[in-house]
């Protein structure tokens, strides 16, 4: 059972790395906001992020913010259209 396990955190781990190459092509921005937002290191809140990086409108911010999450969750298929 401990195998399966860490066998599928491998694979999502693979895809993760996937979706970050992907989008270090398409759009680098995104990456930020991942590595701002979302890894343990550094976790910071929204606000603090949109100051970050500088974004004028928190609107533009949330949307870039929507499109990496629905990209992640297209991935892994957690959801449908």
């Amino acid at each position: 059972m401990l195998l399966e396990q860490l066998r599928q955190a491998e694979a999502e781990h693979r895809l993760l790395l996937r979706i970050r190459e992907e989008l270090e092509e398409t759009d680098p921005d995104l990456n930020q906001i991942w590595d701002l937002r979302f890894r343990p290191k550094f976790k910071y809140t929204d606000n603090v992020v949109i100051e970050m990086m500088r974004y004028g409108n928190r609107n533009t911010y949330y949307e870039a913010k929507d499109k990496l999450l629905g990209t992640v969750a297209d991935h892994f298929g957690i959801w449908e259209d």
